[in-house]
């Protein structure tokens, strides 16, 4: 009774607050910004990538949204979804003394899309050439919602950094209940994606939602016009923007090393998918047919095949040789200098995705369609592979397919390395032409 007391207080001071324009309900929101500098040593924030860390965020994602109502109690007291198995997703989490107390997971566009798009349309943005990625699963423990964004500014901090720096992220969109979108446009400036509202949003157990969209690119510059005079209690630009922006570091956070150009941390090793998603979920015994190829795509390498007894079903389901037709892709970025053999001039090249045979790049001039070209590629900051490739095809954004005759060791053990540890772009067969 209590607890549904307090739900119903809530809706009622939350009713009242949007029956006020606008304007005033988002002033209203940012008069109360009290942001603190002074966090304590014992709570630090980082990716999720042990078993018990995935484990305690989807268990306080699971309490959190049966508490809100946004899902009816499961057996496993744990809310995952497919899209958690997945490698091109990463999880966030905020520990206090060891314990999960926030966490978020953003997913990374993908050839089988992001979970808003059953019912919302990101097209618009993908034709502008930006990279998307949806935030999802955000929730914080119910001892730090009150402690004035103690947790969940440090945590949206850190979704900032490690999308725009480590994701490659240009623009981020979320699917968010009406009275929860104030607080995201008031404070953080999203912009709504469309004007619609879907009452019945399945992936929240059918309460409303609308979509929202924020462009890291102009953030900061956002940012400073709307908090860059205010004190720092107020000063979401200077809390949030990196050192180099005039911004803060925050020892708490913890962002990740890397020992090569990959953009993904993924975390899901053959022990976690098999303990956490087999075992202790019923994930695998509801995956649609897309769904399993999709999954085969990723975790295809022998060592998931032969730990994992349900994947194995699955792949012999598919007749695993078949997916084998299918050079694994992998989203880097990194830089290259391409030469025409025996030529002077050479042309500055971005790498955005690699496999065993191809690259995907842009460049900074006109490269033909046919010819050889000589390739240096810094795969990671003490490594450089050379290589001869052929460009076998160019889009209208100005990409280009390479395809790889020859290369050197360091490109091997580099492909070698990504297919072991790294997070793997499955190619369906409509995109054969990305990979050579």
């Amino acid at each position: 009774m209590k607890k549904s007391a307090k739900r119903i207080l809530k809706k009622a001071r939350n009713f009242a607050l949007h029956k006020l324009p606008k304007n005033t309900r988002h002033n209203l929101i940012r008069s109360q910004l009290n942001l603190n500098y002074d966090l304590p040593e014992d709570l630090v924030f980082k990716i999720a990538e042990t078993e018990e860390e995935l484990e305690g965020a989807f268990r306080l994602l699971h309490d959190t949204y049966v508490d809100m109502g946004f899902m009816q109690p499961d057996k496993s007291q744990m809310r995952v979804t497919f899209y958690h198995m997945l490698p091109n997703t990463t999880t966030l989490v905020g520990l206090y003394r060891g314990e999960v107390v926030a966490t978020v997971s953003i997913i990374r566009d993908n050839p089988d899309g992001l979970p808003l798009e059953t019912d919302f349309d990101i097209r618009p943005l993908r034709e502008t050439g930006s990279v998307v990625a949806e935030i999802s699963s955000l929730a914080v423990r119910k001892d730090f919602q009150m402690s004035k964004g103690l947790v969940l500014f440090p945590l949206l901090k850190f979704l900032w950094i490690y999308c725009r720096h480590y994701f490659a992220i240009d623009q981020i969109v979320m699917a968010t209940n009406p009275f929860h979108s104030d607080l995201f446009e008031a404070l953080i400036l999203f912009t709504p994606l469309s004007d619609k509202v879907v009452e019945n949003y399945g992936f929240a157990n059918g309460a409303k939602a609308v979509a929202k969209v924020l462009d890291l690119r102009l953030a900061p510059m956002r940012y400073a016009a709307k908090y860059a005079d205010e004190e720092a209690s107020k000063n979401l630009y200077k809390f949030m923007v990196t050192p180099e922006m005039g911004g803060v570091s925050f020892d708490n956070i913890r962002l990740p090393r890397r020992w090569d150009s990959r953009i993904f941390d993924s975390v899901i090793t053959p022990e976690i998918l098999k303990n956490l998603f087999v075992k202790k979920t019923k994930l695998f015994q509801n995956l649609s047919w897309i769904q399993k190829r999709l999954l085969l795509s990723h975790y295809g390498h022998p060592s998931f095949i032969d730990a994992v007894p349900e994947l194995r079903q699955i792949a012999e389901e598919f007749n695993v040789l078949e997916t084998q037709i299918y050079r694994r892709r992998f989203a880097v970025r990194c830089i290259a200098q391409a030469n025409l053999p025996f030529a002077d001039e050479a042309l500055r090249m971005d790498v955005f995705d690699v496999s065993s045979g191809g690259l995907l790049v842009k460049s900074s001039g006109a490269l033909e369609e046919g010819r050889v070209y000589q390739l240096k590629v810094v795969v990671s900051e003490f490594s450089i592979s050379t290589m001869t490739a052929k460009v076998v095809w160019q889009d209208r954004s100005g990409s280009y397919g390479l395809q790889v005759i020859r290369a050197s060791k360091e490109w091997d053990q580099f492909i070698q390395h990504l297919d072991i540890n790294g997070a793997q772009i499955p190619a369906p067969p409509n995109h054969l032409k990305l990979i050579a």
